[in-house]
C-alpha cells in the first residue's frame, strides 16, 4: 500500500472525493486526511479495512483464550453490574 496525505484546508467537492476514492480502489493507496497538519481520518480500501478488522478479531480471540485459561478468580457479570450500579 502506498501512502499519500491530503490536507482538508478547503471543503472537498464530490469530484475531488471521487478522485481520491478511485486512487484508493485502483492503486491501493491509503489517503490520510489532515486538519491543521494533523491526521484526523483515513480513506482505505475495503480489502485493507477487512484485513485490519480480521487482525483485531484474531487478537481479541487470542486475548479471550488467555483469559479463559487463567487461574485468576472470576467475577460474575451480575456482580460487576451491581458494583457499578448498572442494574
Amino acid at each position: 500500500m502506498s501512502l499519500h496525505a491530503y490536507a482538508l484546508d478547503s471543503p472537498r467537492t464530490p469530484a475531488e472525493l471521487g478522485r481520491l476514492a478511485e486512487a484508493v480502489r485502483a492503486k491501493g493507496q491509503a489517503i490520510y486526511l489532515t486538519l491543521a497538519g494533523q491526521p484526523i481520518a483515513a480513506i482505505v480500501s475495503t480489502e485493507d479495512i477487512a484485513a485490519i478488522e480480521a487482525a483485531v478479531d484474531a487478537t481479541d480471540l487470542a486475548d479471550a483464550h488467555v483469559a479463559l485459561a487463567s487461574v485468576e478468580p472470576r467475577i460474575p457479570h451480575r456482580d460487576l453490574l451491581a458494583e457499578y450500579k448498572l442494574v
